[in-house]
Formats: C-alpha cells, structure tokens, sequence
C-alpha cells in the first residue's frame, strides 16, 4: 500500500515528510525512504492505547527544519481529520512553503462528516483495518487485546 501511495505522491515531490506517531511512524518512513526525502516523525497527541517510549528521533512539534519546504504529513488511517488538521496547521505555522496530506486508508462516511479528506490515500472503506503497529503481542503469540475494541 505505502508502494501505491508512493506513486500517488511522485508529482508533489515533497521535501520533507512528516509522519504523525504512531501509525505515520511506519508509513511515513516507508514513503520517505521510496520518494528519497528527508522523515521526521511527530507525535502531537498521546493515546491510552499507546505503550512504552518513544524513539529517540520522535519530535513533539513539527520542527522549523520545514521552513520554505514542501511538506507531505503522513497517517495510517484518516478517521475524521482531526489528526490531520492539526498537523497541516502546524507545519503550515512551523513556515512550511505548501503542506499536503496523505493516508493509507481513509473510512469515507466519517471523513464526509466535515473531516479533512487527505490529498492521497491507498485504500477508502468502511472496515476495520488492523495493522501490526495497531497491538502488541504477548507470549506465546497472543494478542493483548482486542484491536476493535483498544480503538484500532
């Protein structure tokens, strides 16, 4: 999927991405690294759901390293925008020159409901989608808890 939406992005050629912890860690570097751009991941906000630290790299504010530069900020899953929203605006006010946004997934009926549609996603449905970085696993192979209801 990062392969699909990598193509998507060629034509912005972006300059920076961002990659919004904790799903835009791993698709955020994954299209960085295939577009040949710098990554910075950023976590804006913390969630219950998320455990133990974060990467020595991981901001906690979109950096000036973005002035005058064209900026994608990365996602797994749009849900209703706000996420999205936020970044864009900070990276815009971090000095930014254009800021553009791109998902792997977005569910349509929530991203309608005034949410922010991303410019780029891979896939649009209304199923749950579990990705790896969605759960931890115990010994033994098992999962912790339930990805639906720990809000994946």
């Amino acid at each position: 999927m990062a392969r699909e939406l990598t193509q998507q992005l060629r034509a912005y050629s972006p300059e920076v991405v961002v990659g919004v912890v904790k799903g835009g860690l791993f698709v955020g570097s994954a299209v960085a690294g295939l577009l040949g751009c710098e990554f910075i991941p950023v976590r804006l906000s913390s969630r219950s759901r998320d455990h133990g630290t974060l990467r020595a790299d991981v901001r906690t504010a979109i950096p000036r390293e973005v002035k005058g530069k064209r900026v994608l900020v990365v996602d797994d899953v749009m849900q209703s925008g706000e996420t999205l929203r936020r970044a864009m605006a900070k990276a815009t006010a971090a000095g930014a020159s254009e800021v553009r946004a791109a998902t792997l997934v977005i569910h349509p009926k929530r991203s309608l409901q005034g949410g922010r549609r991303p410019d780029w996603f891979a896939l649009e449905t209304e199923d749950l989608v579990v990705f790896p970085w969605d759960y931890e696993l115990r010994g033994g192979g098992m999962i912790e808890s339930d990805p639906e209801t720990s809000g994946a």
